[in-house]
């Protein structure tokens, strides 16, 4: 997958992110595989927040106040719990194959709402 040449910020994994900015060096991403350029708490975010870490809710706050437009998400795997927790919810994901999905930030965040109303129900 390439984006488009106006994608705007997006939040990946780093090696994602790199890859991203190698092929539109327009993109901005959340981060990328440079981390002494980057706060610890931005590097542990892309790690914790796609798994669904207890306090995911905060990381998403701190990457949402980075104004991020899109988040490119691992399908599967560890970092794939936030895409299947709120895949029943996303019904017309940007983008999608074997092992990444594309969607808007109000993507995510609808999604996100909807899990959290699952879940209170179910608990």
């Amino acid at each position: 997958w390439a984006p488009p040449h106006e994608v705007g910020r997006v939040f990946a994994a780093p090696d994602d992110a790199a890859y991203l900015m190698w092929r539109r060096p327009s993109v901005r991403c959340y981060v990328d595989t440079r981390y002494l350029f980057f706060p610890p708490e931005l590097i542990e975010d892309c790690q914790y927040l796609p798994q669904l870490a207890p306090d995911w809710p905060e990381r998403l706050r701190r990457v949402e106040s980075y104004h991020t437009d899109y988040f490119l998400l691992k399908t599967d795997g560890p970092h794939g719990v936030l895409w299947q927790a709120i895949r029943p919810h996303v019904p017309d994901p940007l983008y999608r194959d074997n092992s990444v999905v594309l969607l808007r930030a109000d993507q995510v965040a609808a999604g996100l709402a909807a899990y959290e109303r699952q879940q209170a129900a179910n608990p």
